[in-house]
C-alpha cells in the first residue's frame, strides 16, 4: 500500500510537472511569433506654450519674424537665447539653490543617515537636474529637424536611464554599507554571518537591478521583451528542476541565517542523523560539524532542516545529567539518599546551586531502580564529572555499608 502511494504521488508530480513545461512551451511559442521590433509610434505634435507665443508675439512686433541670419529667423534666434537662458538657470538652480536648500534641510535633522545619503546620490542628482533643464531648452526649438527631435529624445532616455541606473546601484551599496557600519551585532558568530551574507545581498540586488534596467531599456526601443522573459522563464525552470537540491540547500541556509537556531561554536545534534558536535562553520548550502571524535561531518542545510536540532549550549550551555543503579529492597531509601546527595556535592564540576535529585525511580524484578540526577555548566564536562560522580557514588555506598545490587536470574531445569 505504501509503495502504491509513493508511486501515485510520483506520477501526479510528474504529470504536473509535464502540463507545467507545455504550458510555459506553447506560451514562449507565441510570444516568439510576436515581432521582435514592433514600429514605434510618432511623435507627437508640440503645443506652443506660453513663453513660445510671448517670443512670437515679440518677433512680430519687432518683425524679427522676416529677418533670416544663417538660416535661422529671428524668432529662431529669440528661441535659442532663451533656451540658453533656460540652460543657464537651471545650472544656478541646481548649484546655488537645489543643492544648497537640501544640505540645509539634512542638516536639520537630528540623523546623520540623510547626510551620507545626499553625499552619495549629490553627483547623479545635479546632473538629473541639468540634463532635465537641457531637455527642456533644447526641445522647444520648434526648427530642429523631426528626426534630429527622435534622436535627442532616446539619448535623453538614455540619460535618465542611465543616471536612475547609478542613483539606485549606489543606494544599494550605501544602505548595505549603513547597515554593517552602524548596526552593532550581538557577537562575533552574527559579525561573521553578516560579512559573508551582504556580499551576496549587493550581488544579487545588483544583478535584478541590472535585469530591470535592460528591460525598461528594450522596452523603450519597442523590442518586444516577452519572448526573453518566456525564455527566461524556461530557462530557470529547467535549472530550478535540475538543481533543485543545491535551491533548498540555499533556502535552508538562508533560514537557518533569519532563524539563529544555533551558532559557530554551540554543540547540536541532529537527531535522525546520529551527527552531534561543535559548530565550525554555517555556509550558504552546508553547515560543518566537528563530532567529538574530531571528525568533520559536512551536512547539506535541506538535512538539517528536515530533522529536529538540539542545541545543547544556546541560550543557555548548563546540563541536566543523569544515571541509574539498582538497589536491594532491604536498604533503607533514606540513608541512600543522604549518601548518594553528599557524594555528588563532594565532585567539583557539579553545580552548588542547582538541586541534585536522588529518586526511587521504579521497581525492578529483584530490585530497587534508583535514579541521580545533577547539573553541570556545559554539556562539554559530560563524560568526565559522569566518570567522577560514578566513582564518588561507588566509594560512598561501600564506605557506608550499601551495596549496589546485581539482577539475579534464576534458571531452572527440567530433571530427566
Amino acid at each position: 500500500s505504501g509503495n502504491s502511494s509513493n508511486s501515485l504521488s510520483t506520477d501526479t508530480a510528474e504529470i504536473g510537472l509535464q502540463q507545467t513545461l507545455d504550458s510555459a512551451t506553447a506560451a514562449t511559442a507565441e510570444a516568439l511569433e510576436t515581432p521582435i521590433i514592433v514600429t514605434s509610434t510618432p511623435r507627437p505634435t508640440k503645443e506652443p506654450g506660453v513663453v513660445d507665443e510671448a517670443v512670437s508675439n515679440v518677433a512680430d512686433a519687432t518683425n524679427l519674424d522676416q529677418v533670416t541670419f544663417l538660416g535661422l529667423s529671428g524668432e529662431d534666434w529669440i528661441n535659442l537665447v532663451v533656451s540658453i537662458i533656460t540652460i543657464a538657470i537651471g545650472y544656478l538652480l541646481v548649484n546655488l539653490i537645489f543643492m544648497r536648500i537640501l544640505r540645509w534641510l539634512v542638516r536639520k535633522t537630528p540623523t546623520k543617515f540623510d547626510d551620507d545619503f545626499l553625499d552619495t546620490i549629490q553627483g547623479p542628482l545635479r546632473f538629473f537636474v541639468l540634463v532635465l533643464f537641457f531637455q527642456i531648452a533644447i526641445l522647444r526649438l520648434t526648427f530642429l529637424d523631426e528626426d534630429l527631435v527622435r534622436i535627442l529624445d532616446k539619448l535623453f532616455f538614455v540619460l535618465y536611464l542611465s543616471i536612475l541606473f547609478v542613483i539606485i546601484w549606489r543606494l544599494i551599496g550605501f544602505t548595505l554599507d549603513w547597515c554593517r557600519d552602524h548596526v552593532t551585532p550581538e557577537d562575533e558568530d552574527q559579525e561573521a554571518r553578516r560579512e559573508k551574507t551582504l556580499p551576496l545581498i549587493r550581488r544579487v540586488l545588483h544583478i535584478i537591478w541590472i535585469v530591470i534596467v535592460f528591460t525598461m531599456a528594450l522596452s523603450f526601443w519597442n523590442v518586444n521583451v516577452t519572448a526573453f522573459i518566456a525564455i527566461i522563464g524556461i530557462g530557470g525552470l529547467a535549472l530550478s528542476l535540475a538543481a533543485q537540491d543545491v535551491i533548498n540547500d540555499f533556502i535552508n541556509g538562508f533560514l537557518i541565517w533569519l532563524d539563529r537556531p544555533f551558532r559557530i561554536g554551540d554543540r547540536i545534534e541532529i537527531q535522525g542523523k546520529e551527527t552531534w558536535g561543535d559548530v565550525t562553520d554555517i555556509g550558504a548550502r552546508t553547515t560543518r560539524i566537528r563530532t567529538r571524535e574530531n571528525v568533520m561531518a559536512i551536512v547539506p542545510n535541506s538535512v538539517i532542516g528536515k530533522n529536529q536540532v538540539i542545541n545543547f549550549t544556546y541560550p543557555d550551555p548548563t546540563f541536566r545529567t543523569e544515571i541509574e543503579f539498582q538497589l536491594d529492597y532491604k536498604e533503607d531509601l533514606n540513608k541512600v539518599r543522604r549518601v548518594v546527595v553528599e557524594a555528588v556535592r563532594s565532585v567539583e564540576g557539579v553545580i552548588e546551586d542547582e538541586p541534585v535529585d536522588a529518586l526511587f525511580r521504579d521497581f525492578g524484578r529483584s530490585t530497587i531502580i534508583f535514579q541521580v540526577r545533577w547539573w553541570i555548566d556545559s554539556y562539554n564536562d559530560t563524560f568526565l564529572i559522569t566518570d567522577e560522580v560514578n566513582s564518588a557514588i561507588l566509594d560512598s555506598l561501600r564506605e557506608a555499608g550499601i551495596e549496589i545490587a546485581v539482577p539475579i536470574q534464576e534458571i531452572r531445569g527440567v530433571g530427566a
